[in-house]
């Protein structure tokens, strides 16, 4: 018996599996009854490999006037439903267009396989590097033909998308699941479609449609959580002054004096600065949230601040979501409450950030939803805030959604933003990448890209109409030759606000070795004039609006 059998709908092969019980499940001698243009398939088995349960399984396919196809699938009468996975096996090969970080567009080659999802995702297949989709459709082009496929599901559950060449067809895999907090015995899919375009454009107008009516979401211009000085930004600076390493870049008198460095190049009314290592060795005392002794301590903080104002720089602090790190005292108060993959599996982030070649665990991550873990964390941020008449703050992480047994994360998230909000009505908030669930809450971005040498334009014209986007904070700095050129020009079709890397944090970014070398930067070398250049463009085209 195998797993699953194969059905043909409108020409198109389609196998079904059942995500229950900690297993796979194909479903069993369907029965298919066809009318008109509705396809249903109802069973009462299903399978894995030699084992067969009792389970309820309902797929509904209809075709409209114009041909389109769409379907949704229901299923029922199992202990524990995590979702439906299905695939459609005879797709001709052609471009495969996602909206994954900068867009990504590729012929794949025999056996290659693309994996994105909308989630976290702590594990994958061998050699299939994980993307963030960042909103859960895809078109495929090939020879005179775009074909549109995705769903449209205001809440946020995961949804993940294998693409797959088989020698001359692509198998096109989609998987949806159960928010975990919620999973019962029963499953209802969102409803999928697929049709047929002119162009991947059209995908785009359509979803932009979807995300405005139905998410509320609005163009950047309109946003009420916009600054009108955060209108005219039109260079950022990204600056860590701890490193990851004990390396220490800037002090907070160093960087007061960077500033003044800074202004004599560019407008520094029309700057956002992001500081990060503010607080300490990033990654390593949230959620102290403290001015850093071995910077200067309070009073050097404040006075680096003022002076940055007085200049006409706004500031922007780097603040973690989730995190707090393991040795910190917060973390026996709130380890109860780490967050957890849907197989339960507790979930935070290592890295190697004393260059030994050995992961460091670092942090756990805790869930928003607990209101205690929420209110400190708003209550830190506020007092940094109000104290220091800080600018702007950056969410790390942001942009990641988990899948929690017990815990319903996004709503977390979602109302510390509002909270914040509300109490900081003229504070910019800015996250770490974007999905179509994070577009209302954070209107700046941090950018980071999939694959620079196969961006693609879908992914700018599908969010740059409501946020705007920053170099990512890891982007390649003036040490990196090749790399660094290579970014800013994927930041140019990307239309991201020029960004200025000043120094870089991980070690394994530059070998494994400490990053000093690559934290040094001349502005008046040919990369910063570069962009010290592109600002003075953006700014021009802004002031002609």
């Amino acid at each position: 018996m195998s797993l699953s059998e194969e059905i043909l709908i409108d020409g198109l092969k389609f196998k079904f599996y059942v995500i229950a019980n900690g297993e796979v499940y194909g479903v069993v001698d369907p029965l298919i009854e066809r009318r008109d243009n509705r396809v249903e398939i109802r069973s009462t088995a299903l399978s894995f490999f030699r084992r067969t349960i009792s389970g309820n399984f309902h797929a509904i396919f209809d075709i409209n006037e114009k041909g389109e196809l769409s379907w949704r699938i229901n299923v029922n009468g199992l202990e524990k439903v995590y979702g439906i996975r299905f695939t459609i096996s005879n797709l001709p090969v052609g471009k495969v267009i996602l909206p994954l970080p900068g867009g990504y567009q590729a012929v794949l080659q025999p056996d290659e396989t693309i994996f994105a999802s909308t989630e976290h995702i702590l594990s994958y297949y061998p050699g299939v590097k994980p993307a963030i989709w960042t909103a859960p459709f895809l078109v495929l082009e090939y020879e005179n033909r775009s074909l549109y496929i995705g769903c449209k599901e205001c809440s946020p559950r995961p949804k993940r998308v294998w693409v797959l060449r088989k020698g001359d067809y692509l198998m096109l895999s989609l998987c949806s699941l159960e928010n975990a907090f919620k999973m019962s015995s029963s499953y209802i899919s969102p409803t999928w479609f697929m049709k047929e375009i002119s162009s991947w454009k059209e995908a785009v107008e359509d979803y932009r449609t979807f995300v405005e009516n139905e998410l509320g979401v609005v163009p950047f211009e309109k946003r009420k959580d916009v600054p009108d000085w955060a209108k005219k930004i039109s260079l950022y600076v990204v600056a860590y002054l701890h490193n990851y390493t004990p390396f220490i870049n800037f002090t907070f008198d160093e960087f007061k004096n960077k500033l003044i460095e800074l202004a004599e190049k560019f407008p520094a009314e029309h700057t956002l600065v992001y500081i990060a290592g503010w607080d300490g060795r990033p990654d390593m005392t949230y959620p102290r949230y403290e001015p850093s002794e071995e910077l200067g301590g309070k009073e050097k903080f404040k006075e680096m601040i003022d002076q940055a104002h007085k200049l006409g720089f706004k500031i922007m602090l780097h603040f973690n979501l989730f995190s707090i790190c393991y040795n910190m005292p917060e973390w026996s108060m709130f380890k109860d409450h780490q967050i957890r993959d849907i197989e339960g599996r507790l979930l935070g982030w290592d890295a190697d950030h004393n260059t030994d070649g050995i992961n460091d665990n670092l942090m756990g991550y805790i869930a928003l939803d607990y209101e205690p873990w929420r209110r400190l964390l708003l209550e830190k941020i506020s007092y940094i805030v109000k104290t220091y008449n800080i600018d702007a703050i950056h969410l790390d992480q942001s942009a990641v959604e988990f899948n929690d047994p017990r815990h319903d994360t996004y709503l977390g998230k979602k109302l510390l933003i509002e909270e914040l909000k509300k109490r900081f009505p003229n504070l910019l908030i800015e996250g770490e990448g974007i999905n179509i669930l994070t577009l209302s809450l954070t209107p700046f971005v941090h950018t980071w890209i999939h694959d620079p040498n196969a961006i693609h334009p879908i992914y700018k014209e599908l969010f740059n109409r409501y946020v705007k986007h920053v170099g990512h904070m890891d982007m390649p700095t003036f040490g990196f030759e090749r790399n660094f050129w290579i970014i800013q020009k994927a930041y140019d079709e990307l239309e991201v606000i020029p960004s200025l890397p000043l120094n870089i944090p991980y070690p394994s970014m530059v070998g494994g070795i400490a990053p000093e070398e690559y934290a040094k930067y001349d502005l008046e070398s040919d990369k910063a004039r570069h962009i010290f250049e592109k600002a003075r463009k953006y700014l021009q085209t802004l002031q002609q609006k």
